[in-house]
């Protein structure tokens, strides 16, 4: 049989090797295609910033919310994407907090401001990322859209707001109305109650004083007179327990 010489052998090794390394790099670029499609799909903000806060990925939700693509946004800061300075400062020590605590941030409510300049409320979520030898270099950040929610939350609150301030005005007119019913009430108390018992009782002096010489028509009337004051002093009662 035919022997190979070294040469030969060493080109067979360099061209499988070769082979070797362009099919990791398509099978690479394969996986690397997938995970993109699966980022742009959410609609959640899905990004990756590193210690000097430059977006090292980002998903289509986050380019377009800034009216961009995710090329342009790649190796950019929000400063130089053209982010609001409370935006760059907030987002860089929202990261920085994320790297010195080694892990996971609590979530957080933060306003932000699209290409269309109108403002939107995210909840956000940063994680630690660590290469192969434990350094936390990247953070990862997940932010979602709450803004219809709390659009709801401040549409409860406004008419919560109406609401009290409507019962403040029920509450103030039925005062007011209390008030009156308290002065109806001590009017008729005291200012019929008055003249009633004065009408009864001189009805009655009249009759013991004048009881032999009252013709019956005459004591008849003044029966009726003081008949009629007690009468009208039971009406009065019942108008103050109505009241």
């Amino acid at each position: 049989p035919q022997t190979l010489s070294g040469a030969t052998v060493g080109r067979v090794w360099s061209f499988r090797d070769v082979s070797t390394r362009r099919a990791a790099e398509r099978e690479l670029e394969r996986q690397r295609h997938f995970l993109r499609q699966i980022v742009d799909s959410v609609s959640n903000v899905v990004f990756v910033r590193d210690r000097q806060s430059r977006y090292t990925m980002c998903n289509r939700a986050l380019a377009e919310f800034s009216g961009r693509t995710p090329e342009e946004m790649i190796g950019k800061t929000n400063a130089e994407i053209g982010r609001s300075a409370d935006e760059v400062r907030n987002a860089a020590l929202r990261d920085r907090e994320a790297f010195a605590h080694g892990g996971h941030l609590q979530p957080y409510e933060s306003v932000h401001v699209d290409a269309q300049g109108t403002p939107h409320w995210y909840e956000n979520n940063k994680t630690v990322l660590y290469d192969a030898d434990g350094v936390a270099t990247q953070v990862l950040g997940v932010a979602t859209d709450i803004t219809h929610r709390k659009q709801a939350e401040a549409q409860l609150q406004r008419m919560n707001e109406e609401l009290e301030r409507r019962v403040n005005e029920r509450t103030a007119q039925l005062e007011a109305s209390v008030k009156e019913l308290e002065a109806y009430s001590y009017t008729i108390s005291h200012d019929l109650r008055a003249p009633l018992r004065a009408i009864d009782g001189f009805s009655q002096i009249l009759i013991e004083e004048a009881r032999g010489s009252l013709a019956p028509e005459a004591r008849a009337c003044l029966d009726k007179i003081s008949q009629n004051a007690r009468r009208m002093a039971e009406l009065i009662d019942a108008l103050l327990a109505f009241a």
